[in-house]
């Protein structure tokens, strides 16, 4: 199985005003949860 991703800058994902900023650029409300799922197709789960 591959190594994980490595997040080069992992501040800039968990900074509140960056998060903030991103949601505002996106119009996402900033009172909800945002999901994101990737998966590669050759991959399994289990």
């Amino acid at each position: 199985m591959p190594p994980p991703a490595e997040i080069a800058n992992p501040d800039r994902y968990t900074n509140p005003k960056a998060r903030k900023d991103a949601r505002l650029r996106f119009g996402l409300p900033n009172d909800t949860v945002l999901f994101v799922f990737g998966f590669d197709i050759n991959s399994t789960m289990s």
